[in-house]
């Protein structure tokens, strides 16, 4: 609950229409104009759009894209009323719990928390966004529900420092999701809450 509470004003929607349709994500406040979310949340896309559970409405765009770690960062015109909230600078143990919190489904549901600990930790080798090549990600395996669209929400524990970025759903158990670790998000979010000029996305991952 504490968890919770510390992150929901924090926690926004992202809406960017692209790639033949409109993608949907979710972000976490980092600075007073700054957003976090996962790169393919916003990948081709132009003209983002971020939301609060109250309904308040920022256009922005991005001014950090990596499509290796999947990070991007969110710049808005308007500050955002949401508390920024801060990175965790270490790991956390298995065993640490805390919530998520994200905007799932296709834009109807509000904003959800769920109950999240650490499975583990690890460094995983895989591909980056569009499946080219090869990255290397420290990650941490969650015991938490994640849906299609909770993607780049936070991980946040009771003290509420983010100790992670989600961004995946396990595609073989239900409860289960994965979140890059808060230090291997770290330089990413610091340049990105200084950066002030828009960067390409890319093109479309799908």
């Amino acid at each position: 609950r504490r968890a919770a509470v510390a992150a929901l004003d924090s926690t926004l929607r992202v809406v960017v229409p692209g790639c033949g349709g409109t993608q949907l994500g979710s972000a976490w406040v980092s600075g007073r104009h700054s957003a976090v979310t996962n790169a393919h949340v916003v990948a081709g896309g132009s003209n983002v759009r971020l939301e609060n559970r109250s309904g308040a409405s920022y256009s922005g765009s991005v001014v950090l894209f990596d499509p290796g770690t999947d990070v991007a960062v969110v710049r808005t015109r308007e500050r955002l009323t949401g508390r920024p909230l801060r990175l965790l600078p270490r790991l956390v143990d298995p065993g640490t719990q805390g919530v998520t919190l994200g905007y799932p489904g296709q834009g109807a549901r509000g904003l959800t928390t769920h109950p999240a600990a650490v499975r583990a930790s690890f460094d995983a080798r895989g591909l980056d966004i569009y499946g080219r090549s090869a990255v290397d990600r420290e990650v941490y395996q969650l015991r938490a529900r994640v849906r299609e669209g909770d993607s780049g929400g936070p991980f946040v524990l009771p003290g509420g420092r983010v100790a992670g970025v989600v961004f995946a759903a396990s595609t073989t158990a239900p409860d289960a999701g994965y979140a890059l670790t808060a230090p291997e998000v770290a330089d990413e979010v610091a340049r990105g809450i200084r950066a002030r000029r828009p960067v390409s996305t890319g093109s479309c991952t799908h």
